[in-house]
């Protein structure tokens, strides 16, 4: 996040071998969930005393108000913490919400062909775009660059906004411009009329 690149993986096992000692390299796996082979990319076979894996129930399953996520860890590591934060860490209605989300086995099992299939529509539909930039994903999201000359991406985002479509302002990410904006990809007929949207406002002679 937000460039919805994949590091490989061995690519960090190599930084896990060159790491001074006691240091720890914690990896996010918030949205490792979206990738149909994630067996092949999770770190998680691979914890130990230098590498822990965070990952994150909030995007895959859709809970962002309840800010539910996990640690993998050794289990002298999970001891320690347990020791160490606070006895009430979720209220209960988050709880129950995760329980649930975590034995839906048919959204698990389906969810990620369904994102892979319309994400390689959605990518298609961007790159005709005038203006648009998309670069490649393997999740839900989409790193767009912004090349129209009248727009960056709170002009878009307003525009969008008024239009009934909320995108993500990614000028705010380190190393990015207000050249930058996020788009989720979502179901295809919310991704086509996006898409349209954009056509048109890419359309008008003058952008306010």
């Amino acid at each position: 996040n937000p460039t919805a690149n994949l590091f490989e993986k061995e690519d960090i096992l190599r930084l896990r071998r060159n790491l001074k000692e006691g240091a720890v390299l914690v990896v996010d796996e918030a949205f490792m969930d979206f990738l149909e082979n994630q067996e092949e990319h999770t770190l998680i076979p691979q914890i130990g005393a230098n590498l822990w894996v965070v990952r994150s129930l909030t995007k895959f399953f859709s809970l962002a108000g309840l800010r539910i996520g996990y640690l993998v860890a050794p289990p002298q590591i999970i001891s320690d913490f347990e020791i160490k934060t606070p006895p009430w860490r979720i209220n209960s209605l988050a709880e129950q919400a995760s329980l649930v989300a975590l034995f839906d086995e048919d959204f698990i099992r389906e969810m990620p062909k369904k994102i892979s299939k319309e994400r390689k529509k959605f990518f298609q539909h961007l790159k005709r775009l005038s203006y648009l930039e998309p670069f490649p994903s393997v999740v839900n999201f989409f790193l767009v660059k912004i090349s129209h000359p009248d727009l960056n991406s709170m002009k878009l985002k307003n525009l969008l906004l008024s239009r009934g479509f909320l995108i993500r302002d990614a000028s705010t990410f380190s190393g990015l411009s207000e050249k930058y904006i996020r788009l989720a990809v979502r179901r295809q007929e919310e991704n086509l009329a996006l898409v349209r949207e954009l056509r048109k406002i890419f359309q008008e002679e003058t952008v306010v």
